[in-house]
This record gives structure tokens, C-alpha cells and sequence, in this order.
């Protein structure tokens, strides 16, 4: 007599999280891919990270696998948190509490839906950050703990500051107004530059052909930007200033 497979039967109880069978492809790390480097510490300039959940095989290049594909019921929860550093994360949904030991655990969580490959965080910090590591953890469809980690960093503009200085106190040093006028316009100078660094004075993208240019980032980005920047405090400001007597004048 030759035995025929049952059918499986209709309905019954709703599938776990996880399959019941060990999975075909299993990620053993996940790897954390920063956009750039390095980004200026004025709250305004993100790190966009990526995350990926990595199957690692001796006779196979590395290789991404999905939740769905390693046959979790679902999407893949990822926990986020930052060492040597206060900063925060931003993934287009949420917004999470800075990282200072302040909130319930220092943790952010994002989801890789089932079907995608990766998932993306922006890193957005406001002071200066050296050496900031960033933990993603996870579990893989053995309940075994994945990770992987980026380090970025996050600087303050301290060239383009004193490009803005000097370009506010090149008119009236080249005018002979004096060193009073000089030095008060270098302080107008650092005030205007303190301004579009923090992000008080906003403007849209300007297209230059296929490049959007947000203008105010220009001079905290860019050396003769901020040169420029400068020189622009300074004939603003430049009516308000005190006047002073040139040398030898009577």
C-alpha cells in the first residue's frame, strides 16, 4: 500500500514570529553604513546611516538577506544607541530623545520592513562629537544577537568662522577706519556667521542646473562662502557701526 501525504488542513493557529524550521540563510551581523564621515555639529547637518543584516559564509562573498527571505514573520527590529556622544536619530517617523542618559533606556528602535534589504536613520548632533560610535543590534531567525557598528564625527566650523571674521574686517581694514571700527566689525562678522550656523535665517533649494543649493549652508560648508558671509555682515551692520576718525585726519 503506498502512503500519500496528508493535505495540510485549513485555518488552525496564526504563524510565529519566526519559522518553525532552522532558516536557509541566516545574517550573522549586521553592518552600518555612514553616508559621510563627518558632518558640522550644528543640529541642522544629518549623517544618513544604512542598516543591512549580513550573511558572512566561507565560500561565498557576504551577501544581505532580508527578513522575509530568512523567514521571520515580519519586519526586522534593529535597536540603535550611541557611544562617546549626545546626538539624536531621526528615521522620517520619530524622533528620539538625545542620547544623555536622560530617557527611559538611550535606545532607538527601527523596523527593516520584510521585504527590504536595509533601513535608514539620520544622525543629527549639536555639539562636537569626536569619535561617535553607533550600535545597531539585532536577533536573526536563530534568536542569536547580530550587531555591527559605524564610527562618525561631528565637528564645529572653526575655519569658516574665522573666514567670517576676517572677510567682515577686510573693507574697513583696507579703508584705514581704524582698529576700533576693524574690531567691532569682526565681532558683527562672527555674529552674522553664529546666526546661519544655528540655522535662525532659512531659505529653500536653489537649482543650479542639476545641483540644489541651500544658501544657508553655504557659508558653514564652504571657506569663501563664509569669506563672503563676512564681508555681507559687514555692510549690513557696517551703518550701525561707531564711526571712527581715520589716522591723520583732522
Amino acid at each position: 500500500m503506498t502512503l500519500r501525504p496528508a493535505r495540510p488542513r485549513q485555518g488552525g493557529a496564526l504563524p510565529s514570529t519566526r519559522s518553525p524550521s532552522p532558516p536557509r540563510h541566516t545574517p550573522r551581523k549586521l553592518q552600518v553604513v555612514p553616508s559621510w564621515p563627518s558632518a558640522l555639529a550644528n543640529g541642522l547637518s544629518p549623517i544618513y546611516l544604512t542598516i543591512k543584516a549580513i550573511e558572512t559564509l566561507e565560500a561565498a562573498p557576504p551577501r544581505v538577506i532580508s527578513a522575509s527571505r530568512e523567514g521571520l514573520q515580519g519586519t526586522r527590529q534593529v535597536s540603535l544607541r550611541l557611544e562617546n556622544g549626545t546626538c539624536r536619530f531621526v528615521d522620517g517617523t520619530r524622533t528620539s530623545a538625545p542620547h544623555d542618559g536622560q530617557d527611559t533606556d538611550g535606545i532607538t528602535r527601527i523596523d527593516i520592513p520584510a521585504d527590504a534589504l536595509m533601513a535608514s536613520v539620520a544622525v543629527y548632533c549639536s555639539q562636537h562629537a569626536r569619535a561617535l560610535k553607533v550600535v545597531a543590534e539585532a536577533f536573526n531567525g536563530l534568536n542569536e544577537p547580530i550587531e555591527g557598528s559605524t564610527t562618525v564625527s561631528f565637528s564645529l566650523p572653526w575655519l569658516q568662522l574665522l573666514l567670517a571674521v576676517l572677510g567682515a574686517m577686510a573693507l574697513p581694514a583696507i579703508g584705514k577706519l581704524g582698529w576700533t571700527r576693524v574690531l567691532v566689525a569682526a565681532l558683527a562678522g562672527a555674529i552674522v556667521y553664529t546666526v546661519f550656523f544655528v540655522g535662525a535665517v532659512v531659505t529653500g533649494n536653489f537649482n543650479l542646473g542639476v545641483i540644489a543649493v541651500s544658501l544657508t549652508k553655504l557659508p558653514t560648508e564652504n571657506v569663501l562662502a563664509a569669506f563672503a558671509l563676512g564681508v555681507l555682515g559687514y555692510l549690513i551692520a557696517g551703518p550701525l557701526l561707531p564711526a571712527t576718525a581715520r589716522p591723520g585726519a583732522p
